[in-house]
């Protein structure tokens, strides 16, 4: 039993329906409702839909031996202990190997959904849909710390990424010679040698021949390019020229790109722009203004207008200038919110891919299949053709979570480089996590990034368990902090210190190898140190006598320890502040003429000692 959906362009869209032979009562009305459903959907959610209810539906009734059920057997019971089923230790790995793991609540939603959608196209079955239970809450968006990348395997991300966009650039160079080289042959006369022989030196497999094959291709398929079957039918030379010779996957790199060789290019895009998964793949020309140009520096601008907000961009192509602008739609946001990206469109480094040439790769290779796209697909940043099935440009389906043409040519990415399993969700969720990283656990900074309305989101689902518990020691460190500002009645103050200060430290302009345990007098172990003006003479102190921010303090303290002899005892002075201010003067004396002639550009005055 196979169903067979109509395509406008190449073969028919078909599905093995045999594993319903059974279930006899359930084959037809399971069959029916299929069709009906499958008419307005995309061949890729036909099959995840069919795979889907075949594993968890009828993988449950013939777990059951309920293989004879009729629709009006499928009663509350029935459903319940489907469902119970589901929510049981019944997951299993990629390999298909049983986990003992429960499934997730994801999973579980797209089991139900798989019944009640299909239920409800099939006759008689409004009931049934009716009947099949809800999906878990928050299936959609599980609240758990989300597993994030180390910098080293994204580095190793950003290398493959970075190699495969060079060798596809390579590629679409070498492609555009052989056609001009081919079409100087054709115009010369030249023909193709005969398929003989089985060696890679066959003359057959000649640069000079697949030039003239690319340009015989060229002419006979203006658009996407026929399978092996038509090829063979309209010039039997040229196709087995090109099957056996270069093969047919080879020979159509040179027009457009597949699947696999647009991952380089998603990932880029997505790296530097942090944009969500579905943004990412959804994104258009209409997007992209490569027009704009910022106080005269070459910045690229990203510009993602979210849900109802609308452009005033008429879309299209446009050259690159100094700014490239490009805005995207992000369905699930439910208020107008505009993220802006401005980025650099030229690379560090020659040897590396820049914006400009990823932008202007993508635009080139499209624009032979752009034409023969769905209206609705026309304008496509990510535009394919698939390996096999639907010869025509395909793509990105729309909704999330169906963006899911990357999955397999994703997975092909990463084993051709040997890198960690991973997926573009995991991607910008570990920029996330590297944005609060590098700010102190500073979640703000990582809700701004990602665009996020309120920051239990980034908290929620883009924070992993490393960064809480940075952000948790944080927290401790600023109460201890202010604590300590209580304590002394705000002589200690690291609040007007600088990024690069110490804030442990007792004294501004100095650092602190442990401020937890001070060897000076009336410290406490364990206890914030409280020795205002003694880090001179402390043995634990860190000085910087090359930094002129630290030198302003250091003469600040100077003069608060002069002012500070009329408040103390003569033998105060000389027993503990003496001693300080002589350390500090050694310290004065080392640091060179131009950093004090910096220094001393900003003054500034600390409050006494003692």
């Amino acid at each position: 039993m196979t169903a067979i959906f109509p395509e406008k362009i190449g073969d028919p869209d078909k599905h093995d329906l045999s594993f319903l032979h059974e279930f006899p009562a359930l084959k037809m009305p399971f069959a029916s409702g299929f069709l009906v459903w499958g008419r307005s959907s995309a061949p890729n959610s036909r099959e995840v839909k069919i795979k889907t209810i075949r594993r968890f539906w009828f993988g449950y009734l013939a777990m059951k031996g309920l293989h004879h059920l009729t629709f009006d057997d499928i009663d509350e019971q029935v459903l319940a202990g489907f469902n119970a089923w589901l929510h049981g230790p019944i997951g299993k790995s990629e390999a298909g190997k049983p986990t003992g793991k429960p499934l997730t609540k994801k999973t579980i939603s797209s089991a139900l959904g798989a019944l009640r959608s299909i239920a409800t196209h099939a006759p008689g079955g409004r009931i049934l849909s009716e009947r099949v239970p809800a999906g878990p809450r928050g299936a959609g968006r599980e609240a758990r710390p989300t597993e994030v990348l180390n910098f080293a395997d994204l580095i190793a991300i950003w290398s493959a990424v970075e190699k495969d966009i060079v060798a596809v650039a390579d590629r679409w160079k070498r492609g555009r010679e052989l056609l001009a080289k081919g079409w100087e042959g054709l115009a010369a006369g030249q023909q193709l040698v005969e398929t003989i022989g089985h060696n890679k030196e066959a003359p057959y497999r000649s640069y000079e021949n697949l030039a003239l094959c690319l340009a015989m291709m060229d002419a006979l398929y203006p658009g996407v390019l026929p399978s092996k079957k038509n090829l063979d039918a309209r010039d039997d030379l040229l196709g087995r020229t090109v099957i056996n010779g270069f093969g047919l996957t080879h020979v159509s790199g040179y027009f457009y790109p597949s699947p696999r060789d647009l991952v380089p290019f998603v990932l880029y895009i997505g790296l530097a722009t942090v944009f969500n998964s579905e943004t990412n793949l959804k994104l258009e020309w209409k997007n992209v203004d490569r027009t704009v140009d910022r106080l005269g520096s070459a910045v690229i601008r990203f510009d993602v207008t979210e849900e109802n907000d609308v452009g005033e961009d008429s879309g299209g192509y446009h050259e690159p200038n100094a700014l490239v602008k490009i805005t995207g739609d992000k369905p699930r946001a439910k208020m107008n919110r505009r993220q802006v990206r401005l980025l650099d469109p030229q690379a560090a480094d020659p040897s590396q891919p820049s914006l400009n040439l990823v932008l202007d790769l993508l635009h080139e290779m499209t624009v032979r299949i752009r034409p023969f796209a769905e209206s609705s697909d026309v304008d496509r940043l990510y535009l394919y053709v698939a390996r096999r099935g639907h010869k025509k440009g395909s793509r990105i389906p729309g909704g999330f979570p169906r963006g899911d043409w990357i999955g397999v040519p994703l997975r092909e990415f990463v084993a051709d480089h040997e890198l960690p399993n991973f997926n573009l969700s995991m991607l910008r969720k570990t920029l996330l996590d590297f944005a609060q990283l590098g700010n102190r656990g500073d979640i703000e900074k990582a809700r701004q990034l990602g665009n996020h309305n309120q920051a239990i989101t980034t908290w929620t689902h883009y924070t992993s368990d490393l960064i809480k518990k940075l952000l948790k020691e944080v927290t401790g460190e600023t109460m201890l902090l202010r604590e300590r500002w209580i304590g002394t009645e705000g002589t200690i103050d690291p609040r007007g210190a600088g990024d690069d200060a110490d804030k442990g430290c007792a004294t501004p302009g100095f650092g602190c190898l442990d401020p937890y345990d001070s060897p000076c007098k009336a410290q406490k172990k364990e206890r914030l140190c409280r020795a205002y003006g003694e880090c001179p003479s402390c043995p634990i102190a860190k000085v910087r006598p090359f930094n002129p921010d630290d030198v302003r303090y250091w003469e600040a303290l100077e003069r608060a320890l002069y002012r500070s002899v009329r408040n103390m005892t003569a033998e105060m002075w000389t027993d503990q502040w003496a001693p300080v201010l002589a350390d500090l003067k050694n310290l004065l004396a080392l640091v060179p003429a131009q950093v004090v002639a910096e220094s001393r550009k900003i003054h500034l005055e600390l409050p006494d000692v003692g």
